[in-house]
């Protein structure tokens, strides 16, 4: 799954422990029996697209996967989440609603469906999603996004990405780009990402 938050000001400075995050992506089977994250294991990159009607401003992405295979337990599911830093900008006014937001941690409780998986290994296997839905203005459903539909392409942003490290949300500062990612805009954009080690969290 992938969430984003505005920051207030500069991400570098920005609390975000207060911060509320709005999906944007979210995978899970490919097909009856095969996960997305099966792609992740032979190193395949994990693909993102920044919507192209969002709002200019900085933000946090925030990359998140969700390993499951010891969920058949409450506390079981292993959290995997690492965050970048964007500066976006264009004309959109793309935003989340406020019933598309939330904030970690608190996002997710232990018992909720797609945290606690009793049934995952009997198929056939029905995975919601935990957490809320994707925003709807990044399929151009949204009032708040008057671009939606236009098919006007806004400029690419740009990143500062760096890894969070000892605490469970994403405070981040810029850097000279050390992990080599590259995340555009638009329908027609094809990020580049560079593996990084993940690191445990449980929330």
């Amino acid at each position: 799954m992938h969430y984003m938050t505005k920051c207030s000001g500069s991400c570098s400075s920005f609390d975000s422990t207060s911060a509320e995050w709005f999906k944007i992506s979210e995978l899970g089977l490919e097909t009856s029996d095969t996960w997305y994250q099966a792609n992740l294991v032979v190193e395949d990159p994990a693909n993102v697209t920044i919507p192209s009607n969002i709002e200019p401003g900085e933000y946090l992405l925030r990359s998140e996967i969700i390993s499951l295979q010891l969920a058949v337990s409450v506390g079981g599911a292993e959290f995997y989440p690492a965050c970048i830093q964007l500066s976006i900008g264009g004309s959109g006014t793309g935003a989340p609603q406020s019933n598309e937001v939330c904030q970690f941690p608190g996002c997710y409780t232990d018992t909720e469906a797609g945290i606690y998986t009793p049934n995952i290994y009997n198929p056939p296997i029905n995975y919601t999603f935990p957490g809320p839905p994707v925003a709807a203005f990044v399929n151009g459903s949204s009032d708040s996004d008057s671009n939606s539909g236009s098919g006007t392409e806004n400029p690419a942003a740009t990143t500062s990405p760096t890894p969070s490290t000892g605490s469970q949300t994403c405070k981040l500062v810029s850097s000279s780009n050390p992990a080599g990612l590259v995340v555009k805009r638009g329908a027609n954009s094809r990020p580049r990402h560079k593996r990084r080690p993940a690191r445990r969290w449980r929330y």
